[in-house]
């Protein structure tokens, strides 16, 4: 079980992680839901080691966190430049058959530069470095971002078919990307988590969610 206490961050002044406690068991899918600018990036780059927290700790099987059990897709990742699409990956995991069998699903064209690479192909091309390291626990940071319908449905696919083998955190700003695929949604408002929804309870869930927001705007467009 990966287990957060107590955990504070912050830059300067600013408090970005307010004192998080949460539990994610292994095995499952955890969706991380929040508003642009709620933490869910500073989240998962202090869980991966980029951000030192203020103050809490993070556990996983009551020992300290090792980076070593985690792989990180980035909402950007970053691709050098005149560095091709496989030399990448190969920096990941030099098994030339297993990157062809990964990439086979996204048909990326490997042995040209990653900066002649769109939006969408360079994460998809960073998603395949998260499956090549083949660790514990995935965070995917926005992981539908800027990728194609036929490419989206892919990455469900293949973490659908990971559940149960992999501990899978995905943070998203959107409900239906998270609904689909998620065991249960830890919803992130202003550095803290304010609920955890399960499976069951997504539907209602989301049908009260789109009646406040339509009762907010009626209210801003007739004062």
């Amino acid at each position: 079980m990966l287990q957060i206490d107590k955990l504070h961050f912050q830059i300067g002044n600013t408090k970005i992680l307010k004192g998080i406690s949460i539990d994610f068991q292994e095995g499952k899918v955890h969706g991380i839901l929040g508003k642009n600018g709620a933490g869910k990036t500073s989240l998962f780059r202090s869980l991966y080691g980029f951000y030192k927290p203020t103050k809490g700790s993070i556990s996983y099987f009551g020992q300290k966190i090792n980076k070593e059990k985690m792989a990180f897709l980035e909402t950007e990742n970053y691709l050098y430049p005149y560095m091709r699409g496989r030399e990448y990956l190969k920096l990941l995991k030099n098994d030339d058959a297993l990157i062809d069998q990964w990439n086979a699903i996204f048909d990326l064209p490997l042995e040209q530069f990653s900066q002649e690479y769109s939006t969408g192909m360079k994460k998809k091309l960073a998603f395949i470095g998260v499956l090549l390291q083949d660790r514990e626990i995935l965070l995917l940071d926005e992981p539908f971002n800027g990728v194609d319908l036929e490419s989206n449905e892919k990455i469900i696919s293949i973490i659908q078919k990971l559940k149960g083998e992999k501990t899978i955190l995905i943070s998203s700003h959107i409900l239906s990307t998270l609904s689909e695929i998620s065991d249960q949604i830890n919803v992130l408002e202003k550095g803290q988590f304010t609920q955890r929804i399960v499976k069951e309870d997504f539907e209602s869930f989301e049908e009260q969610l789109k009646k406040d927001i339509q009762i907010n705007i009626d209210e801003l467009l007739n004062p």
